[in-house]
């Protein structure tokens, strides 16, 4: 479909501005066309193409290592180191997003303002001036340009579904006063709102803290009342789905204290500085942290609690390294606190290097840790205490007969 035969529409931002929404083709070039497009996007190249060389050029000389941070921190989902990102991105019809549109504004001074409809039918926006004020004061210009784009699903602007979105257009600023076009904020709100964002909660049940009903209550409950409790699990479950606001605050507020860590010394109770490469043993990588069959092995397992001991990655946080590994809380709670658990992985644990640990983490979120020293260790003094008096039986055969006796480990 052609951009020119859509019709125009008016957006009006979470500040009250106005824009006409011009689309641009959906050719895998959508984002530069956008800024292409727009007055306000001062860059002296001529097309798509010249774009992309640009802003590698760009992210290849001295910001390189600016660039690869934002890289790292944004990350942008593609799962490729930095170097072949940037081959990709001089490709035609190669997509981009947030990475892209920091770069640019690094690049040419400009502010990046991607503005899309939250699940709630709400206009929002991102600025990369925002995020350059937290992360890299040193490229903000004064009377930056703003650069308006809108972020929407190819097609349907009237879906609010951020996971959906996957186009990009451009917002031309016009005066509020002019009305003679139809809105599209009005046509977003027409469509029907789910039942679940109209109800804050349902029969009183709520399910949010997640604290299931004993067995002995569901058993009493009569057959309505379980329909209530169903409806209730059914609201809780597609709100937290949908709304992802806090997801994003608290990735945001862990990304500021990696951040925050990535120039602190390592410390001395948590990870020892000074190695001695002859007493460190090998521990062979793992390809990845997902159980392939039933449960996962217990290289696998190491690895996780490795990564949940080191100071600059878990930092002993059960939720952060659950979040960052995909094993359950609960799970690796159970690891840590049984001393049957604990005796087939401290050995390992302490014997494993942070270049073994990181190397089975996708390469966007390795990228997260380039700070942390590859030979550095952990200590599991802490774990072993626990075990050292443990008593376990040990079984001798004796020509037909097994007995047990009760040995004491020390």
């Amino acid at each position: 479909m052609a951009a020119s035969s859509l019709p125009e529409l008016v957006f009006v931002d979470a500040n009250g501005n106005h824009f006409i929404v011009k689309d641009v083709l959906a050719a895998g070039d959508c984002a530069l066309l956008a800024l292409l497009n727009h007055p306000n996007f001062n860059a002296p190249v001529s097309d798509c193409l010249e774009l992309r060389r640009a802003i590698v050029s760009f992210a290849q000389g001295p910001c390189r290592d600016a660039c690869f941070t934002v890289y790292g921190m944004v990350g942008d989902r593609s799962n490729m180191q930095f170097d072949c990102y940037l081959q990709h991105l001089l490709q035609p019809r190669f997509w981009v997003g947030t990475v892209f549109f920091i770069w640019a504004s690094m690049a040419y001074g400009c502010d990046v303002r991607s503005h899309y409809f939250d699940e709630f039918r709400a206009p929002k926006y991102e600025s990369t001036a925002d995020f350059l004020v937290k992360y890299f004061k040193g490229y903000l210009k004064e009377d930056m340009l703003i650069v308006d784009v809108f972020f929407h699903q190819y097609r349907n602007m009237g879906r609010c579904k951020p996971s959906m979105y996957n186009h990009f257009a451009s917002l031309i600023p016009i005066p509020s006063n002019d009305s003679s076009l139809s809105k599209l904020n009005d046509i977003v709100n027409s469509v029907g709102t789910p039942w679940w964002k109209k109800m804050e909660e349902v029969h009183g049940y709520d399910c949010s803290v997640k604290q299931p009903k004993s067995s002995i209550a569901k058993k009493n409950m009569n057959k309505d009342e379980r329909k209530q409790l169903n409806k209730a699990l059914t609201y809780h479950y597609l709100k937290e789905q949908a709304d992802g606001d806090d997801i994003a605050e608290e990735m945001e507020m862990r990304l500021g204290r990696a951040v925050d860590k990535g120039s602190d010394p390592v410390c001395s109770n948590g990870v020892s500085e000074n190695l001695n490469p002859e007493t460190v043993k090998t521990v062979t990588a793992c390809r990845s942290l997902c159980a392939k069959y039933k449960s996962r092995t217990w290289l696998q397992r190491s690895n996780i609690i490795f990564l949940f001991l080191h100071p600059q990655v878990g930092n002993r946080n059960i939720r952060t390294t659950a979040d960052l590994t995909g094993v359950k809380e609960r799970t690796l709670s159970g690891w840590l606190t049984q001393k049957k658990m604990i005796e087939m992985w401290v050995d390992i644990v302490e014997d494993m290097t942070a270049e073994v640990a990181l190397k089975a983490l996708p390469h966007h979120l390795r990228d997260l840790f380039f700070n942390v020293d590859p030979e550095s260790t952990v200590k599991a003094t802490r774990y072993r205490n626990r075990i050292a008096n443990r008593t376990q039986p040990k079984l001798y055969y004796k020509g037909g007969r097994v007995s047990a006796t009760l040995l004491t480990c020390f």
